[in-house]
């Protein structure tokens, strides 16, 4: 959800112009994405037109109505998510279940409108062509998106599972922060869930998985929504964690880059895995295998005592396959990322 955010790499103007025009593609039953800036002109402008008129409508009453709000907290609620876009804190103009808050504000306006408009017409006919003109475009918008709203895609997250499942499953520890561990449960609800205790109060439980013989521990961290790699508590945390429960190695499914807003590039990968490094070191445990995948951060934290226990072979794909994981971690799962 990256391009969702404002990176700076582009004009800010440009940007806005970009998720405003998303955001009507969303909700609009004529998308005006690919129809030229003209289109993308002419629609943006409507809704702008068709907000003052409502509100040079409500000027002429006696007594503001009530409705009046829904049009005021449909440009202020716009604006604000717009404005933390910006800022690199909503994805404005990103997936509907982000944007769904705007939605109930947007249809109230809209029907605002129609009411006043139907009530300065005043002779019958021309409400009725209104209102049946209304209708017929509410029909057609319906039949549409009957038509073109089944989705059909893989679940959430499976592509991520995927790349963990394949580089570092063989590890039996996993640590995951809140937001992540939604994704890593939806891959792996099948499983059998068990709360061992808390090992830091308040920060991280320690969980037990376990199906047909296969074991998994998680580290759950209650005090992160989304650990960030520049955290040096994080590394505290985690080294306090896996002393606690006893483990020699621990993967850590996705962590969120210094820039959340921009995926890292090569030289910023290279630096970041120094830095990773480096921190994990002072903390007493190694790095090993910091790996980038759509803009998060995969590593696998080991004990420095243990590195040497741990043997390492080559299978058929060519792919290096970690054979023990410290003296206490359970390893060798068979878990191949296929959830």
């Amino acid at each position: 959800m990256r391009q969702f955010y404002y990176s700076g790499t582009e004009p800010l103007v440009a940007y806005m112009w970009w998720a405003l025009r998303r955001e009507f593609d969303l909700f609009s039953p004529v998308a005006i994405g690919h129809a030229g800036v003209w289109a993308e002109a002419l629609g943006l402008g409507l809704v702008v037109v068709c907000l003052v008129t409502l509100f040079r409508l409500f000027r002429k009453e006696k007594e503001l109505p009530a409705g009046a709000a829904a049009p005021v907290v449909f440009v202020v609620l716009t604006l604000s998510l717009l404005a933390a876009s910006v800022a690199g804190k909503y994805p404005f103009g990103g997936h509907m279940r982000h944007q769904y808050i705007i939605f109930p504000f947007a249809v109230l306006s809209t029907f605002l409108l129609l009411d006043r408009v139907a009530e300065r017409l005043k002779r019958r006919i021309p409400q009725l062509v209104l209102v049946f003109v209304a209708a017929a475009l509410l029909i057609a918008n319906a039949g549409q998106g009957w038509k073109t709203g089944d989705i059909h895609r893989e679940e959430l997250f499976t592509s991520e599972f995927h790349f963990f499942g394949k580089e570092y499953m063989p590890v039996g520890a996993v640590y995951v922060d809140q937001f992540n561990l939604i994704a890593f449960f939806s891959n792996v609800q099948d499983w059998t869930w068990h709360f061992d205790r808390n090992l830091i109060p308040g920060k991280i439980d320690l969980l037990r998985m376990e199906k047909e013989g296969r074991h998994l521990s998680v580290l759950r961290d209650l005090s992160r929504w989304k650990a960030r790699t520049d955290d040096p508590r994080l590394y505290e945390d985690i080294d306090v964690a896996m002393t606690k429960a006893g483990l020699g190695a621990v993967a850590v499914f996705r962590l969120s880059p210094e820039d959340p807003g921009a995926a890292p590039q090569k030289t910023e990968q290279d630096r970041l895995s120094m830095k990773i490094s480096r921190m994990a070191e002072e903390h007493g445990f190694v790095a090993d295998h910091v790996m980038f995948h759509d803009g998060y951060v995969y590593v696998l934290f080991s004990r420095r005592h243990d590195r040497g226990d741990r043997l390492t072979d080559v299978n058929d794909s060519g792919r290096i396959t970690w054979k023990e994981c410290g003296t206490r971690a359970v390893c060798s799962l068979g878990i191949s990322g296929r959830s």
